[in-house]
Formats: C-alpha cells, structure tokens, sequence
C-alpha cells in the first residue's frame, strides 16, 4: 500500500508541485516508512502551500522525530494550536515537545487535555516515556503495551520496552522486543545496534 501510494503522490506532484494532499501523502507515506529526513521536504512544501494545522503538526511531528528538541518544530506547533486550540494531534507534539524539555508534569497535562477519542497508539507511547522518566516504570510499561494493542505496527513502543527491559538487567525480554520490533523496521540501525549489543 505505501509504495502504491508514494508512486501516486510523486506522479501528481510532477504534475502539479502545489498539489497539497499529494505533498501531504508523500510525507506521510516517508514517516510509515521510518525515512523520516525523506518526509520532511514534502511537508515542509505542503506547510507553504497551505498552513493549516494539519498541515503544521505534521511538519512538526517529523522534525521532532529527528530532534526532539527542535527550535523549530516548536513554533509549528504553536502556531498549528492557535489555528484551532483543540487538535489532537498538535497537542500531543506539544507534549513531545515539553517531555524533551524535561517538563513531564507539564507534557503529562497536556496529553490529559486530548480528547478520548483522540487517544491511539501515539498518545499511549508518549504517555510510556513520560511516565518512565517520572520513575513508574509499570504503569509505563502498560502504556506502551496498549500502544502496541492498538497498533501493532507501531515500531516506537517496542523500542521503548526494549529499552526498559535492558535498564532493568532483562536481556531475555529486551531481545524479544526487539525482534518484534525490527520485523517492523528491518533497517532500523539504532535497534539493530542494540540488539546486537545485547546479543553480545
């Protein structure tokens, strides 16, 4: 599905470069497939075309999957919340944003101001970090497991298990999370560099 969909978004915006959903997708479809620096000139041509919050958050989501502690994705975000203060989505990288400022109480009220129904497997993984950086590290374990419960595709979640385990001294359970999570994302080289550390 994602190549069918990458092809299709290139093909339009050959086309035509101002196409905003074929931008949209085409950085979308780079951030499924872990190219994260791929994603980012789509978005960032999509952002011009058409600043809207969508359009910003995802931009901003890219970014700060590179740095998370990027300057820039920063502002995106602000301006994407004063568009319309209530997207879920912009929220929960504004808690990102907060939990890389080491504000976790902070980060942690903001993912409780996004509705219910907003709530998938992102907003459980983050909610993972945050809680293991407030040294509960069961109930962040629970969060990520429910990450993964609603999307098990979601590579992010097992990594942060991974990780748990081995801090805890659990090799065993680390490999295993691992595993499952480079079926994922077989070229993901930070996992392969860990598992095979662990291996070791």
């Amino acid at each position: 599905y994602l190549e069918a969909a990458e092809s299709l978004a290139k093909k339009a915006i050959n086309q035509n470069p101002d196409i905003v959903i074929a931008n949209q997708t085409l950085g979308m479809v780079k951030i499924a497939q872990d190219d994260i620096e791929g994603a980012v000139a789509p978005l960032r041509r999509a952002c011009n075309i058409a600043e809207n919050s969508v359009n910003l958050t995802l931009l901003a989501q890219a970014l700060l999957r590179l740095d998370n502690k990027d300057k820039e994705a920063e502002g995106l975000v602000n301006k994407a919340l004063q568009l319309k203060n209530d997207y879920g989505p912009a929220r929960l990288q504004h808690a990102i944003i907060l939990e890389g400022q080491g504000k976790n109480e902070d980060a942690y009220m903001e993912l409780k101001n996004i509705a219910l129904d907003q709530r998938g497997s992102d907003w459980h993984a983050v909610a993972g970090n945050i809680l293991e950086h407030q040294g509960d590290g069961p109930s962040a374990l629970q969060s990520w497991s429910q990450a993964i419960q609603l999307d098990p595709r979601n590579p992010e979640p097992y990594k942060k298990k991974a990780q748990h385990y081995q801090m805890r001294g659990d090799g065993a359970l680390a490999i295993a999370e691992y595993h499952t999570g480079l079926d994922i994302l077989p070229n993901d080289t930070e996992m392969r560099l860990e598992l095979a550390e662990l291996a070791l």
